[in-house]
């Protein structure tokens, strides 16, 4: 997917330099509509109802414990330390992909983006590949116990569910993890809302609001 998305830039730079700020906004429209197009694909194959949301019965506390297997101690995730940082609410969402040019990304029709932005810190001791680490890791965001939500792949730039990159022992990086929920849904109203991380049987719970 990231070898078209490069391909399409490359087309659009070799056009007149007269026309390089027109050939940014098309490029980034082309980009968020090839983003979105592969998303569309995954919802279909994945989810083919209500894109991103399962009806959740119980509270965040039973589905965690489901998670790690029922283990009489929950055990925070291994290996590396997850920091919360802050989010952010669009219905277009922006990021930076190669060199500075902006791209975007529109939610669907009564829909809505949410990003939750991590620091993600590698504590093992060794050297941990972002990639492998993040793709076996379950990521859940649960809204006031109602509503279940999977991180869409966006394969932006920090999109931690597409990034490619080995982590030092000690580093840290930073990234988000991308939501698509109803338009119906007010975020400054929500009263909690909470982010499940889970492998290998050990979980942890991330209190975002």
């Amino acid at each position: 997917m990231k070898k078209a998305l490069l391909l399409v830039m490359i087309l659009l730079l070799t056009g007149c330099s007269n026309e390089l700020d027109s050939s940014y906004e098309i490029m980034g429209e082309t980009l968020s509509e090839l983003i979105l197009k592969h998303y569309n694909n995954e919802l279909y194959e994945e989810v083919p109802e209500v894109p991103g949301e399962i009806g959740v019965e119980g509270n965040y506390n039973e589905l965690l414990i489901e998670e790690s297997v029922e283990t009489s101690t929950i055990q925070k995730i291994k290996g590396m330390t997850f920091t919360y940082k802050s989010m952010d609410k669009a219905q277009r969402f922006k990021d930076y992909y190669v060199d500075e040019i902006g791209v975007y990304i529109d939610s669907l029709d009564g829909m809505q983006f949410l990003a939750i932005n991590l620091e993600v810190e590698n504590t093992s001791g060794d050297v941990i590949s972002a990639e492998h680490f993040i793709n076996n890791l379950s990521v859940k965001l649960i809204v006031d116990n109602e509503y279940l939500y999977s991180p869409l792949k966006s394969l932006l730039e920090k999109d931690l569910t597409s990034i490619k990159k080995d982590i030092e022992d000690g580093e840290a990086i930073e990234g988000f993890f991308l939501f698509h929920l109803h338009d119906s849904i007010v975020i400054d109203e929500i009263n909690e809302m909470n982010l499940i991380l889970s492998r290998d049987n050990n979980s942890e719970i991330i209190r975002i609001q």
